[in-house]
């Protein structure tokens, strides 16, 4: 888990999209951590004042976003867990 924090902070810069930052971590993952283990994971980046969200999940339980409405709205995002195929293709989705 340190490494997997450390890496984080390394990768999540306030340029990197939730795409950038989780295929940075796989690929870094799949070299460094021990066979049959992986790691789920859901990052968002919030812009307030465009008022959107952009995230990925990576085999985590899916987000529930709330809006100042009262709804919910699921995000469920489709990346393979972090840690597992070393090629898998992250994408953005945006609420």
């Amino acid at each position: 888990m340190s490494s997997l924090q450390a890496s984080f902070r390394a990768f999540a810069t306030t340029e990197a999209s939730p795409q950038v930052v989780c295929t940075k971590l796989n690929k870094f993952l799949c070299a460094n951590i021990a066979s049959r283990k992986f790691v789920t994971f859901f990052y968002a980046v919030l812009d307030a004042d465009a008022r959107t969200l952009n995230y990925e999940n990576a085999g985590h339980l899916p987000g529930l976003l709330l809006r100042s409405n009262g709804t919910t709205e699921t995000l469920q995002g489709g990346g393979a867990v972090l840690g597992a195929l070393p090629d898998w293709t992250y994408r953005d989705y945006t609420a």
